[in-house]
């Protein structure tokens, strides 16, 4: 009998991460003028919110639960909702910026390669045709400039690329998580406890 194939997340516990708030305000961009559900939520939710997934098992599938004071208990759908999309947006913010960084790492390598090959070809010029401790060390200047040249393009390519990778990927998982949003008791509720 055929088994269907299974991974060791299809089986892990969700990793729960609870955001506790004692106005709904406090976890919205106080200047973003959206209407709730379509809001970014604050840098510090945000930030508390990834900080909690960076440190949960990597194998196990999110959940998100907001608690909400009674007041705040009819906009619970609304807060639900913003918050899904937040992630989904910060998820795509972040693939956009990958692929401008590498367009612009990639332009910024052609020109400088460009400009090193002249630079190059000047240096062997000046080494070639003359012989004297000033050219050659003009010819080795040249040469450090190519290095210096090439060095920034090299490093965006190479390194700048992997943080956003693993922002990118934080935030998939964040966008893929089930949001919860429930009314918790007034006297329990403060600002951004949490707990994976």
């Amino acid at each position: 009998m055929h088994q269907p194939n299974t991974t060791a997340s299809d089986h892990a516990a969700p990793a729960l991460i609870k955001v506790r708030a004692e106005d709904r305000s406090l976890l919205f961009d106080a200047y973003d003028p959206a209407p709730l559900r379509e809001r970014r939520i604050s840098e510090e939710a945000n930030a508390f919110v990834a900080q909690r997934a960076r440190n949960a098992p990597k194998q196990a599938p999110l959940r998100v639960r907001v608690l909400l004071p009674s007041h705040d208990a009819a906009c619970c759908d609304d807060v639900q909702t913003a918050f899904q999309q937040h992630f989904a947006r910060c998820e795509q913010e972040q693939r956009v910026m990958m692929r401008s960084l590498f367009r612009e790492g990639a332009a910024m390598a052609i020109e400088g390669i460009a400009v090193a090959l002249v630079l190059v070809t000047v240096a062997r010029l000046l080494a070639g045709s003359f012989e004297s401790v000033m050219v050659e060390k003009i010819a080795n200047g040249l040469s450090l400039i190519v290095w210096v040249i090439l060095w920034r393009p090299a490093d965006m390519l190479i390194y700048d690329w992997v943080p956003i990778r693993k922002d990118r990927r934080l935030y998939a998982r964040l966008a893929a998580a089930p949001v919860d949003c429930i009314v918790a008791e007034d006297d329990n509720a403060g600002s951004h406890n949490g707990s994976t």
